[in-house]
């Protein structure tokens, strides 16, 4: 691997991702280095991969990266977490982000999180909490709950229209 060149070397790491065939794919500025070619066949590789009803998480800063995928988009401004303008499955913006959360056993949501008004929380069978909000304000619930004292675990995040 010290020998290959840095394009060659994503092209093993993203290999080897893909045969696994995760649920979740995690992809931080994987196309950095890649000649065009490689970059096509990562963008219908990232698309095969949702297609088999997998997740694909990435971080890119071309804001036109699959931007036809139909895929909900987030991008960072100014430090603050905001709606990129693509489409929800609806093929609407979301009214609201649901956030389900787990936290030390028996400990409540931390106080004060930070948001206009209280997110609608709701305690599930097995512990965790569910908050709905408004897109503008989950990244300042994100923040709140990953910053808390011990943290707490993100499980699932949702855009609904």
């Amino acid at each position: 691997m010290s020998e290959l060149s840095k394009g060659t070397c994503q092209k093993v790491a993203v290999a080897q991702a893909l045969l696994a065939e995760p649920e979740l794919l995690v992809l931080d500025e994987a196309w950095t280095g890649l000649d065009r070619s490689a970059r096509r066949t990562l963008d219908a590789a990232v698309e095969d991969r949702t297609a088999a009803g997998g997740a694909v998480l990435f971080v890119d800063h071309d804001p036109a990266r699959l931007a036809g995928a139909g895929a909900t988009g987030w991008r960072v401004d100014a430090g603050r977490l905001t709606d990129a303008g693509r489409p929800t499955d609806a093929g609407r913006s979301a009214a609201t982000v649901v956030i389900e959360a787990v936290g030390p056993p028996g400990r409540e949501p931390p106080p004060g999180l930070g948001l206009p008004g209280e997110p609608r929380t709701r305690r599930l069978p097995d512990g965790a909490v569910r908050f709905v909000v408004p897109p503008d304000h989950s990244d300042a619930l994100l923040a709140a709950l990953l910053v808390a004292e011990p943290a707490w675990h993100i499980r699932s995040l949702e855009s609904r229209p």
